[in-house]
């Protein structure tokens, strides 16, 4: 019947997709075409191919991508509120960049440490952040988080001054200060 017809030839086509990918050997596919043909017989006249060859290794990963992995570690783990795990990650990033700083590494520093309350460590590296990268694309973020910091830290006029500059410099985003 057709419903039979069908599922014999979407197995098929499964099976094709099966042995293009490697996954089984050649025989196994052409014993199974047989069953899934009603038990007709598939006579090879040569050597069934032979499986693809596995991939090459790619190799070490380059320091770009080594720290692309370890700062996606480091946003995975800031978002499940391991804080600290975070923070060893960037760590990382630092020893292995000499230092250098990148906005979303500093960014994500300066988030951890408010989140982990530790304020003066905050607004030390969002300092940082709003100085070094004002045209980032999360400084209206990085502001508004310097300025909530320096107000957790007590610093209030500070803390008030910064958010007051953020309303001035951002007036789209004066909702979300």
């Amino acid at each position: 019947d057709k419903f039979a017809l069908r599922m014999r030839f979407n197995s098929l086509q499964n099976l094709k997709m099966i042995f293009q990918s490697g996954l089984i050997r050649a025989a196994v596919v052409v014993g199974a075409a047989a069953w899934l043909l009603g038990g007709e017989v598939l006579h090879a006249q040569a050597k069934p191919p032979a499986a693809p060859e596995k991939p090459a290794d790619p190799g070490p990963l380059n320091l770009e991508q080594e720290m692309q992995a370890i700062y996606q570690d480091a946003y995975t783990n800031f978002n499940l509120g391991k804080y600290d795990v975070a923070l060893q990650k960037l760590a990382q990033i630092n020893t292995k960049t000499s230092n250098k700083p990148f906005p979303q590494v500093l960014f994500l520093e300066g988030a951890c440490h408010y989140m982990l309350q530790q304020y003066d460590k905050a607004v030390a590296v969002l300092q940082k952040y709003v100085g070094k990268f004002p045209k980032s694309e999360s400084i209206v973020d990085g502001t508004v988080n310097l300025g909530r910091a320096l107000l957790k830290k007590g610093e209030e006029a500070k803390g008030i001054g910064v958010l007051n500059k953020a309303v001035a410099d951002f007036p789209t985003r004066k909702a979300d200060i």
